[in-house]
């Protein structure tokens, strides 16, 4: 199977769960994705990821490996590496949300990522560009806290720091899907334009203790042919024909 068709299956099955079903009115009618719901869906299925701060990559991520498990004819199976939660067919594919206003994408840390583009000769990015429903009101953040029985030791080592509460999501609406594919030659060339190695260096796990760099996509630069499909799940079918007019086929 192809790059662009696994990527493709895969996309369908997301617009499944968050898009529109039909072409009318102005925003189409998909679904809002209530976090309340999302982090109980996970507590119930037993995935700890609950607990953690960005819930809604993980919520994706899960959803896709419960549907592929459930779905053998597709050739595409859940594979698990320490918290991290990956599709393998004929390619190693990656789930990632993103707020459609950042334009840099954080991927996983740069040792992992590197191990396996060179292990599976290269790994697919699928990108869920959403709406995002902030908690402004922190009712969200209160309410998951008692349900974990309090803060984390690392939560309350971060207050006593003085460190500002990290904002949370209590929702979002997925927009439109992209999945990129990462090769080999993109890790070892000039790429830093596009593929950014030193993401997030110098942060520290709950452990205190140094993490590895991440990788980031920069959306903005990223060569139009490291992009092998784009799938609309609820922005109005007019903005979304400018908005791939310099991608028409991958449309």
């Amino acid at each position: 199977m192809s790059i662009k068709n696994e990527a493709e299956i895969i996309l369908n099955f997301l617009k499944e769960e968050f898009g529109m079903t039909r072409e009318v009115g102005y925003i189409h009618p998909g679904y809002y994705i209530d976090g309340w719901y999302a982090i109980n869906w996970m507590k119930d299925m037993g995935f700890t990821t609950w607990r953690q701060i960005e819930w809604t990559g993980y919520f994706i991520r899960h959803l896709a490996q419960e549907h592929f498990l459930e779905n053998p004819e597709f050739n595409i199976k859940p594979i698990t590496e320490a918290r991290k939660y990956r599709l393998l067919g004929k390619h190693l594919w990656d789930l990632r949300f993103n707020n459609y206003t950042e334009k840099l994408i954080p991927l996983t840390d740069a040792r992992n990522l590197e191990q396996n583009i060179i292990k599976h000769k290269g790994i697919g990015i699928i990108v869920i560009n959403a709406m995002i429903n902030p908690d402004t009101d922190d009712s969200f953040r209160l309410a998951v806290e008692e349900l974990k029985g309090g803060p984390s030791p690392y939560e309350e080592r971060r207050r006593e720091e003085g460190a500002p509460i990290r904002p949370r999501k209590k929702g979002f609406f997925a927009l439109w899907g992209c999945a990129y594919f990462i090769k080999p030659e993109d890790i070892t060339g000039d790429t830093e334009t596009w593929l950014l190695s030193n993401f997030q260096k110098n942060m520290r796990n709950s452990d205190n203790k140094l993490r590895n760099a991440k990788y980031a996509i920069d959306r903005d630069n990223i060569p139009d042919e490291k992009e092998v499909a784009r799938i609309n799940f609820n922005m109005d079918p007019e903005e979304f024909k400018k908005f791939i007019s310099d991608k028409l086929p991958f449309s």
